[in-house]
This record gives structure tokens, C-alpha cells and sequence, in this order.
């Protein structure tokens, strides 16, 4: 794969080609958006006593605040739980911001007040908001992307390609081709190559927009666990939604091509062992003799015929004479 620029695409998969080499090229027209709720206390502080449930796209978290937390407090306790909802919260001033992990309409946050005051802005302004799927032009075709990740098909060329958060504006064109994909003779037809492609599963490439798993590792920008767990444990989630989709492929292939192509070989050598029985268990001295005996009785037959002939011949000659016409 060439051209690839990891500063605009996250991540590229190819499912089948037409060939071995493909392009793809393009622009992205509109970025995708993250669902976005804001809160806004006084003095870097909550300004009420407030209890509520936050709601994201992973699951429902309930959380306590009070007039003397700051609004860096709280956001640590709402991260530490994000690896259960899916929501991240950063300050911004005396703005407390909830931010979904993941992009696009399939992401979401929401704020419901059990106790207190707790008042957000922004979203779909009922304490409820949604993120915006991308759209691109990609290979001639208009598409929407499900977040940042869209799924083509150019004419038997299938792939999905995932855009960096933000991300606007043509991308580099990336060149795919065959060379790292794994080849197997499966038939009779050495011609007959079946394909199975697996996914980049080191380190540095497994992960998702939480984070990879190298940054977990001892020096790693994400490492130790005091202030970071909730994130990490979002990383690895996400590192195994990789390895579940590579185990997937990999299973799939094994059980409907190899197991496929085993089921005719089997057929094939069953067939050509029954072949090979039935020629080994001719009796070779007794099908010389029938072949003998068929040789003669064709003699015969063709000897009678003759016969047959001369006095078919004898007779039509007494009836001319018979008749006077000779």
C-alpha cells in the first residue's frame, strides 16, 4: 500500500479487488461531528448541589456533584467513568464540556437531572445531543460516511476507508495492491489463488480514538494508571473490536473457503480412488479372452452377412431369369 498519510486517514481495509493494483482518491466535503453538551459554573466551580444520569453511546453513568467541586473535579470523576459511557469531559474555563468518544449520528450524549440544578446548553437543547456523519467524494461517488468511516464498492473493488477526527479537504491518493495479502492454492486450478488479507495487528496500530495499545507501555504518553484507567481500559476495548474482527475473517475464511474447497477435494479423491479400484480389480486374462471372443464373432457375423449377400444376389437372378428379363 502506497500513499497512504496517516495525518488524514486512521485506518484503511480492503475486502476484495478487482485486481492487484487499485486507487483510491478523493476529499472529504464535510467533516464529522462528536455529540456536545455544555455546562457553565462560576469561578472554575459547579455553582448547585446537582445529581444526574450521563447517558453515551457505551452505557448510562449516574453522577453527584456540589457547589464546592471545582469543574476540574467533576470532569475527573466523569472521565473515570467514561469507559462506561462514552462521554469525555474537558474544561474550558468556566465551561464544563461533555464530548462523545465516537463521531456521527450514531453517536450521543444526554444529561437527565434527578436532583438539584444542573443546567446544559447546546445539542439538541433538551439536554440531549447528537454527533454528524462525514461526507465525501470518494472514487466518483457522493458518500455518507457512518462517523468518519466510509464503506465503497467500485465495481467489485470493496473497501472502507476511516478519516482522522476533523479531518476536511482532499486526501492523498493511496495506491493498494496485493503484495502483503496471503495466497493459497485451494484446487486442481493452480490459477485458482484464494486471498485471505488480515489486519496490521501490531502495537502501534491497535487501538482506536481513545488511543493504541504501544501508548500504554511504560514511557508511553498514555501510560500509568492513576489518573488515566478509564481511558485505558477504552483503548483496549477498542484494540479488541480489532482483533474480534480480524479473529471473524480469519474464522470465516477457514470455515466456507477451506472448508469448501476440502469438501470437493475430498470428493475428487474419493472419486478418483474408486477409479483406480475399479481398474486394479479388472480381471486382465478374462477381458484378452472377451475381446478375443468379440473379434470372432465379428468375423462371423461379417461372414454370414457376406453369405447372406451372394444368396440375396442368386435369387434376384433366378427371378430375372423367371420373368425373361435376361
Amino acid at each position: 500500500m502506497q500513499g497512504l498519510n496517516h495525518s488524514q486517514v486512521r485506518k484503511l481495509d480492503v475486502f476484495s479487488s478487482r485486481g492487484a493494483t487499485q486507487t483510491i482518491s478523493g476529499s472529504v466535503t464535510q467533516a464529522a461531528g462528536q455529540a456536545s453538551l455544555t455546562y457553565t459554573g462560576a469561578g472554575g466551580q459547579i455553582t448547585d448541589d446537582a445529581s444526574f444520569t450521563l447517558t453515551g453511546r457505551l452505557g448510562t453513568e449516574t453522577v453527584g456533584v456540589s457547589a464546592t467541586d471545582t469543574l476540574a473535579a467533576a470532569a475527573d470523576v466523569i472521565n473515570l467513568a467514561s469507559h462506561g459511557t462514552g462521554v469525555v469531559a474537558t474544561v474550558n474555563g468556566d465551561d464544563l464540556v461533555f464530548t462523545s468518544v465516537t463521531y456521527g449520528s450514531n453517536a450521543n450524549v444526554a444529561i437527565e437531572i434527578q436532583s438539584g440544578t444542573f443546567a446544559v446548553t447546546g445539542g439538541n437543547g433538551d439536554g440531549t445531543a447528537d454527533g454528524v456523519d462525514a461526507l465525501a467524494d470518494i472514487n466518483g461517488r457522493s458518500l455518507t460516511g457512518d462517523g468518519n468511516r466510509f464503506n465503497a464498492n467500485d465495481n467489485g473493488f470493496r473497501f472502507a476507508i476511516e478519516f482522522e477526527g476533523g479531518f476536511t479537504g482532499t486526501f492523498d491518493t493511496v495506491t493498494t495492491d496485493d503484495s502483503d495479502v496471503l495466497k493459497f492454492t485451494l484446487s486442481t486450478d493452480l490459477g485458482d489463488i484464494s486471498k485471505l488479507s488480515v489486519a496490521n495487528l501490531r502495537a502501534a496500530r491497535l487501538g482506536g480514538l481513545s488511543g493504541r495499545i504501544d501508548q500504554l507501555a511504560s514511557g508511553g504518553t498514555l501510560a500509568g494508571l492513576n489518573t488515566n484507567t478509564s481511558q485505558a481500559v477504552r483503548v483496549v476495548d477498542e484494540a479488541l473490536s480489532q482483533l474480534t474482527l480480524a479473529e471473524a475473517s480469519v474464522d470465516s475464511f477457514a470455515d466456507v473457503t477451506i472448508a469448501t474447497s476440502e469438501s470437493l477435494l475430498d470428493g475428487l479423491q474419493a472419486n478418483l480412488e474408486d477409479t483406480l479400484t475399479s481398474i486394479n480389480a479388472v480381471n486382465k486374462d478374462l477381458e484378452t479372452l472377451k475381446v478375443v471372443q468379440n473379434k470372432t464373432l465379428s468375423a462371423n457375423t461379417l461372414a454370414a452377412l457376406s453369405l447372406l449377400n451372394q444368396q440375396q444376389a442368386s435369387t434376384l437372378a433366378l427371378v430375372y431369369q423367371l420373368a425373361g428379363l435376361e
